[in-house]
């Protein structure tokens, strides 16, 4: 397949993003409405579902224009949506791992002292501080010296390194990416730590799914890593080595990792939280009875009118 061919599998990973996309947002309206769940809970658990949110929207709008432009032949992929795109997905990439370390602090904080000592005031300013930090570090995809973009015949979004490509890519290593992994392991460890040895047998295990849900983000912070890394390493690969073909299965296969990387956190909200998943069970029951009580309706009012014809 070229690129010039209508991209099948754009349809496909249109139809697999829209499908996670609408329940990373059914369940940040169920953490929204939850509120047997702490504020600041809630509200840092509402940022991390928004970063990957707009990570995975961005990898949409990029499938989805490719999968418009290659049947639309008049239409072309031009370099100022490539790039905004990128900012979007970049954006969504780098602050997952830091609200993911900040969710990390907040459990220990509450689990250390109490949950009146996280100020919600102080925590809201923080978490405002990161996401404009890397929006503003994400805009530097913008600079043409920064990155390059190849629009493959006007039909394909490939990010290439610039000649200071270095400028972006080692803070995402460094700041974005290692950092904050190593920090959400270290605030584990010694959360952990603390439970074992200074909390009693009776409120380990009312704090044992917290503490399990916070263990499990290792696995998203650790696929969130890897969806921002694919990208990055692939905009460092020379050029010149490789086929068109090669070049769009490499997109297509970073837009999978990005797409699994966005997956596991909505699920594990939904798992470990029980405030969450009884809300989402109560609006299931409802709507499923609703529909229940339309269908007897119907059918009762069916059955009437069979009878009523005879006479």
């Amino acid at each position: 397949m070229t690129v010039m061919e209508p991209c099948t599998f754009c349809l496909v990973a249109t139809s697999l993003y829209l499908v996670v996309l609408a329940f990373i947002l059914t369940i940040l309206s169920f953490v929204g409405a939850a509120k047997d769940l702490t504020l600041v809970v809630r509200f840092v658990v509402a940022n991390i579902l928004i970063a990957n949110f707009i990570a995975g929207f961005g990898v949409l709008l990029i499938v989805l224009t490719i999968s418009v432009v290659t049947r639309v032949h008049h239409l072309s992929f031009t370099d100022g949506p490539c790039r905004l795109f990128l900012v979007l997905v970049s954006v969504g990439g780098t602050i997952r791992p830091m609200m993911m370390a900040a969710f990390a602090v907040v459990v220990c904080i509450i689990i250390m002292k109490s949950i009146s000592a996280v100020k919600f005031k102080f925590l809201f300013v923080c978490l405002l501080a990161m996401w404009l930090v890397c929006v503003a570090f994400s805009s530097t995809i913008f600079s043409s010296s920064v990155l390059q973009v190849l629009t493959l015949e006007n039909t394909d979004c490939v990010p290439r390194s610039g000649p200071y490509g270095l400028i972006y890519s080692v803070p995402v290593f460094l700041c974005f990416l290692f950092i904050p992994f190593v920090l959400t392991v270290a605030i584990l460890i010694a959360t952990f730590r603390y439970v074992r040895f200074n909390t009693l047998s009776v409120n380990k295990a009312r704090l044992r799914p917290l503490l399990k849900f916070t263990a499990f983000l290792l696995l998203g912070n650790f696929l969130s890593a890897m969806g921002q890394a694919g990208p990055v390493i692939k905009a460092h690969i020379n050029a010149d080595s490789e086929t068109v073909e090669v070049i769009v299965n490499l997109n297509r296969a970073s837009g999978l990792i990005i797409l699994l990387s966005v997956i596991p956190t909505p699920i594990l909200v939904l798992v470990y939280f029980k405030p969450v998943r009884a809300l989402m069970k109560q609006c299931f029951l409802r709507a499923f009875g609703n529909v229940c009580r339309r269908s007897l309706g119907i059918s009762t009012q069916k059955y009437l009118v069979d009878r009523m014809l005879p006479s």
